[in-house]
């Protein structure tokens, strides 16, 4: 009698052993296949999802060659303006023909029309017949060289004044109307800061016009301020803005499928005195960055840090004791953002610059 009350008991620890291995098994497969999901999409989130990738390419970052395999479109950046319309004299003008040639004719090209710093003054904003000028010869060298479609990079620091918005407004339609004669697609820059900044550009007006809206998501920390990230993707309550603010601010007045967001693969270099910047920082590209500081740093006290914001910042002493800082994005910290930017349905993603990185 207790015999058989023992062996019932022991087939029911058995049995019961049986099925909590069982469990164990089956929530360790499930567990491990979620993993593998998990790691498969943080793998491929950043590259599966990018629907289209530019690249823009600077004149003076190629001589015979250029190799840009893993982008779809290569834009040209690009041709500057004189009183006389385009300036001839200009080394972008110079080199077209031969980025043109080097440019497989699988890729999409556009022209980039450079109009900044002192070229961006009132004088042309108020010279419609200007405006028409050069958008004639652009759209013109465009047909000629067989480029998709015009680049406007027009840069000015000036305040979002309504008298200033409404110039610079008027100029993009002029240029639009022009290129828009020879079949091209029309595209505009803007400052990732713009809303932030408030700077002079009416997003609603050049929605309405632009085939796509390029926001440069870089230098929001400017080489004449103190130091900080190229562009923070979070963390808006310490640098004051961040990516997700940008893109929530641009999607009131910008059509969603326009976007697309350049990410600058560069830093600049800080000289600071008691926490201040000296001068104006050092802009340096991610290449510089790595010979300099990364593969092979020759200061003293020179340490990498990747800050909360996920980009990196370079400490070290110079050789006249002052403490420096270098802030800059590279590939770790734009993955981030693409990762970021892929999970809200942005996928359009372009790079600055060629030669850069």
């Amino acid at each position: 009698m207790l015999n058989s009350l023992y062996n019932k008991q022991m087939r029911r620890i058995l049995l019961i052993i049986i099925i909590l291995l069982i469990g164990v098994f089956f929530f360790s497969s499930k567990l491990e296949k979620k993993n593998q999901n998990v790691t498969s999409f943080l793998e491929d989130n950043s590259r599966s999802q990018v629907a289209e990738r530019l690249i823009f390419i600077p004149y003076w970052s190629f001589t015979d060659s250029i190799v840009i395999d893993n982008y779809d479109s290569a834009i040209y950046f690009g041709l500057s303006i004189d009183e006389e319309g385009i300036d001839t004299d200009d080394e972008g003008y110079r080199k077209l023909s031969l980025f043109s040639n080097l440019i497989d004719e699988n890729k999409k090209k556009y022209l980039t029309l450079r109009i900044i710093g002192e070229d961006a003054s009132d004088s042309y904003l108020e010279n419609t017949l200007w405006q028409k000028k050069i958008g004639e010869e652009i759209s013109g060298l465009a047909k000629e060289y067989e480029f998709d479609g015009i680049v406007v990079d027009f840069e000015t620091s000036a305040f979002g004044f309504k008298s200033k918005e409404e110039k610079v407004t008027a100029m993009y339609k002029v240029l639009h109307e022009e290129v828009k004669k020879q079949n091209l697609e029309f595209i505009v820059t803007v400052f990732g800061d713009n809303y932030y900044r408030a700077r002079p550009y009416n997003i609603k007006e050049i929605n309405n016009i632009s085939d796509q809206v390029i926001i440069m998501a870089y230098d929001f920390h400017k080489a004449r301020l103190n130091p900080g990230p190229n562009f923070p993707l979070s963390d808006k309550a310490t640098y004051g803005y961040d990516m997700g603010s940008m893109i929530s601010d641009f999607k009131k007045d910008l059509d969603f499928e326009k976007i697309t967001v350049i990410l600058g693969y560069f830093g600049y270099d800080w000289k600071l005195d008691n926490g201040v910047s000296v001068g104006m920082a050092e802009p340096l590209s991610l290449n510089q960055i790595k010979s300099r500081f990364i593969n092979n740093c020759n200061f003293e006290s020179c340490k990498r840090e990747v800050n909360g914001d996920y980009e990196s910042v370079i400490y070290y002493t110079d050789n006249e004791e002052y403490l420096h800082e270098v802030w800059f994005e590279d590939e770790d910290s734009a993955g981030k953002k693409i990762d970021f930017l892929n999970s809200i349905g942005i996928n359009r993603i372009a790079s600055w610059a060629y030669s850069y990185y």
